[in-house]
């Protein structure tokens, strides 16, 4: 599970390096927040900054507490329905395929999906 969610993460911080050609201000206010997946003990939360930077913070559940095991650190931008994380330790991007539907956040990187839950 972390692994597929790692990759998207790195997919998404990848994106976030590469310049900003053409979006919509609608897309960009959208997407700004924090977003929460869990899956079983196992979580991640993604924070949009309005500055193009990201914080993703992955959680386990370690005796009934959720617990900050990693964080990363990061850029991102649109381009249409694609979104661009680039990771602050890693400069390869990853871009996402994305679509925001009330409060949830559906990424999808090749043939995996996730979907996220507004805060």
């Amino acid at each position: 599970m972390k692994k597929i969610y790692g990759i998207l993460m790195l997919a998404m911080l990848a994106m976030c390096s590469v310049a900003l050609v053409s979006c919509s201000d609608d897309d960009e206010d959208a997407i700004i927040g924090t977003w929460n997946v869990v899956d079983g003990d196992e979580a991640e939360d993604v924070t949009f900054q309005k500055n193009y930077s990201y914080i993703h913070i992955y959680y386990d559940l370690i005796n009934g507490r959720w617990e900050d095991v990693e964080t990363e650190y990061g850029t991102w931008s649109i381009d249409g329905n694609k979104l661009t994380m680039i990771d602050s330790e890693d400069p390869t991007p990853l871009v996402f395929t994305f679509k925001i539907d009330g409060k949830k956040l559906t990424l999808t990187y090749g043939n995996r999906s996730v979907t996220l839950n507004k805060k």
